[in-house]
């Protein structure tokens, strides 16, 4: 992680003007990068992926309640 906010930061630092364009036209220059920056992009990535998740189980669940009958033949 080190190395990757390393480069991250290089970048930052050499490209001066030359950032990405929403950079230019926000005229925003990023913070540099650590390590723990990873870390919270990953776990909001994650919760993000999960939350959808259960979101669509919950649907699923309430769709079974509603559709299935309480008691089937056996």
């Amino acid at each position: 992680m080190q190395a990757y906010t390393d480069g991250v930061n290089s970048f930052i630092n050499s490209a001066g003007k030359r950032l990405p364009l929403e950079f230019r036209l926000l005229s925003y220059t990023p913070e540099p990068w650590s390590p723990e920056d990873i870390i919270n992009i990953t776990g909001l990535l994650g919760w993000n992926l999960d939350s959808r998740n259960l979101l669509a189980e919950i649907s699923n669940y309430q769709i079974v309640r509603k559709l299935v009958p309480k008691r089937l033949p056996g």
